[in-house]
Order: C-alpha cells, then sequence, then structure tokens
C-alpha cells in the first residue's frame, strides 16, 4: 500500500473533510476481492443487501460478514492516512462518490452491442412492415 500525504488526502465538503475520491477509490481497490465487492455493491453503488447477495450469490448473512469486514479494514486503511472514521461514515463517505469514470473499452463494446442489437430491429421492423404491406395488398386485390 502507498503512502498517501495527508494534505493531498482531503479536501473539504459539504460534509467537513472527506478523502478525495480519487483516493477513496484507489483504497478501496486495495481490499481483498471477497471484501471489496460487497461493499462496492451495498455502499458504493447502493445495491440493496438481498439484491448485493443474489449478485454475489451469497446467503445474506455471508454478505452482511464481508461488507462489515471490509468496512472495517477500510477504516483501517483510513486511519492509517490521518481519517479517522466510524464504519458508518465511510458507509456515507462512499454514498457520495460521484460515478466513475467509464472505460472506454466498455463504451465501444457497449456501442457496438447496442448497434448490432439497433440493426436487428430495424431490420426486424422492415420484415413486419414488408409484411403487413403484402397482405394490406392481398386484402385489397380480395375485395
Amino acid at each position: 500500500m502507498s503512502d498517501i500525504p495527508r494534505p493531498e488526502f482531503c479536501s473539504e465538503s459539504a460534509y467537513g473533510q472527506d478523502p478525495k475520491p480519487e483516493i477513496l477509490r484507489a483504497l478501496l481497490a486495495e481490499l481483498p476481492l471477497e471484501r471489496r465487492l460487497p461493499v462496492a455493491l451495498v455502499h458504493e453503488i447502493g445495491l440493496s443487501r438481498e439484491e448485493s447477495a443474489e449478485v454475489l450469490e451469497l446467503a445474506p448473512e455471508t454478505l452482511d460478514r464481508f461488507v462489515r469486514k471490509g468496512l472495517q479494514e477500510f477504516c483501517r486503511f483510513l486511519a492509517r492516512r490521518g481519517w479517522e472514521r466510524l464504519p458508518h461514515e465511510v458507509a456515507s463517505a462512499l454514498r457520495r462518490l460521484p460515478a466513475p469514470p467509464i472505460p472506454e473499452g466498455l463504451v465501444r463494446r457497449v456501442q457496438a452491442i447496442t448497434a448490432g442489437e439497433a440493426a436487428r430491429i430495424g431490420a426486424e421492423f422492415s420484415r413486419i412492415a414488408e409484411t403487413n404491406g403484402r397482405e394490406e395488398e392481398t386484402e385489397k386485390g380480395e375485395g
């Protein structure tokens, strides 16, 4: 874990001294995966306990344990850098984080998927319109 100098660590917010978002995220990334994901899902992303447990395929009680241990460990990380807070205060700071930037590769992939889906839907609508047009012509010819 890298040492982060105190002046660069915190910035003033409406809630007092908060760690800078990039610092909070960097420290959160240092938690072991089995603690980081539950903490991030529940406190950063805001999923419910049940939703988070389902996503991670855990029993809700197991999720609770991982979240509790993850927040405790995260509090220790922060305390070593001079920001001593209780777990609920750390959870609140995570909820106030702005959305992280979306990786460019993910953006390109989503664009490709949606473009392909849009093309498929457009082709389906064209096929339906063509079929409906033929049916109308047939009805006119029979009428």
